[in-house]
């Protein structure tokens, strides 16, 4: 080999590596770029999670003391006479009907009443 052409093929191999060194180093910062972003989501999704899993819990609470309200409804309304012509307001005087309005009285069955609520504490 004469010292010129090996001198070119030395100079083309440097200038090789020097443009492979600089995309690998692009790569690298892409690589680390990414993975940062990949780590803030992730721990985005984390911190979703523990409040949608807050929500269910507070709406479990929620749901159960409806159903404890809705229950304390209808064991009050089972009280209430539920024929209106018993009371001496809707007719005037107790049990004489002046309309054919009045219908026989269904006994009242109450709902369920929800358990006492520990799904907040998983």
């Amino acid at each position: 080999m004469f010292p010129t052409q090996r001198d070119s093929l030395e100079n083309t191999l440097t200038e090789t590596e020097a443009r492979y060194s600089s995309q690998l180093s692009q790569v690298q910062y892409l690589i680390t770029n990414v993975e940062s972003q990949l780590a803030e989501i992730r721990s985005d999704l984390e911190r979703q999670n523990q409040e949608y899993q807050v929500l269910l819990d507070v709406r479990a609470r929620l749901e159960c003391e409806i159903n404890t309200y809705r229950g304390l409804l209808e064991s009050e309304d089972c009280k209430l006479p539920c024929n209106p012509c018993a009371t001496t307001n809707a007719c005037g005087s107790a049990g004489s009907c002046v309309s054919n309005s009045c219908a026989p009285c269904t006994p009242c069955v109450p709902r369920p009443r929800c358990g006492p609520c520990n799904s907040f504490m998983r």
